[in-house]
């Protein structure tokens, strides 16, 4: 297969990405007015055992009591209120005072960053595509976290190192600034580009955490294979067509566990894969 046709194909089926896996969620966030330290560069412009259910049941209370019902509308109403005052929680975190501004994302070339400690990593882009971040800090010592400011859950997390790539939320829309929350104890680096400059890859593809991957081969499937780290973990493999199309979006089929498996799903690639967890994973196409 000729890559400059595959190129065109994640360009231009995928355009319709937006409206899918962009979410376009309004969010709103107070102004800490952090103080600004600029470090930044651009590159390349102009010049996991049986396997598991996929769900699992909720049990339910089938007693009629009118009591006992009186009595979970309480409970309920204090959970409520307790979810309430985690959301407040959140919401008033300090963030790091420091700024790292990473400039414009554009559709083709990458932007670099890098700092020391906690960091807010800060970039616009040029208009709406999907922006991949691929992030390392390998010498840190203690815990990491990255997070999209606006997100409700980290992006990953680790011990002492960290590296991976992964693919970004617009948060609010696309001619916002975009922030990222780095906080880490040590030196780190990252990179952010559009995911159509994305390499493009052939064959089983094998790794260890999050990564995003374009796979160039036709294939009508993908079959994953998942073995979890020692102290537990879970893995989420998002597979989005390249020439498959679910109405007017492109068609996305997700294989995701927390215990050893292999599973399969049938969709037609090229496309894109979004690994996102802990472990050691193995993607196999199915002919």
């Amino acid at each position: 297969m000729q890559y400059t046709k595959q190129r065109r194909t994640l360009t231009g089926a995928l355009a319709g990405f937006t409206a899918l896996s962009l979410l376009l969620s309004a969010c709103g966030s107070d102004d800490d007015s952090p103080d600004t330290a600029t470090t930044a560069s651009q590159e390349g412009e102009d010049s996991s055992e049986p396997e598991e259910n996929m769900s699992t049941p909720l049990d339910t209370d089938q007693d009629g009591d009118e009591d006992g019902a009186d009595e979970n509308a309480f409970e309920e109403d204090d959970e409520d209120e307790g979810a309430s005052e985690g959301e407040d929680s959140d919401a008033d975190e300090v963030l790091p005072s420091k700024v790292v501004e990473a400039g414009t994302v554009n559709s083709s070339g990458t932007k670099t960053a890098s700092g020391k400690n906690d960091a807010l990593v800060t970039f616009k882009q040029s208009e709406a595509f999907a922006v991949v971040v691929d992030f390392e800090c390998e010498k840190c010592k203690g815990d990491i976290e990255i997070q999209q400011l606006g997100a409700h859950t980290p992006l990953d997390t680790g011990s002492k190192s960290l590296s991976g790539s992964y693919l970004l939320d617009i948060i609010g829309s696309p001619d916002e600034e975009q922030t990222l929350i780095v906080r880490a104890d040590g030196k780190w680096n990252v990179k952010l580009h559009s995911w159509n400059d994305l390499p493009i890859s052939s064959g089983t593809q094998e790794g260890k955490g999050s990564e995003v991957i374009y796979i160039g081969d036709e294939a009508s499937g993908v079959e994953v294979t998942y073995k979890p780290p020692k102290d537990g973990g879970e893995l989420d493999v998002t597979i989005t067509s390249a020439v498959d199309k679910d109405g007017d979006n492109p068609k996305v089929k997700t294989i995701s566990g927390s215990k050893k498996f292999t599973k399969e799903e049938k969709i037609k690639l090229p496309g894109v894969l979004t690994i996102s967890g802990k472990g050691s994973w193995t993607v196999k196409l199915v002919s």
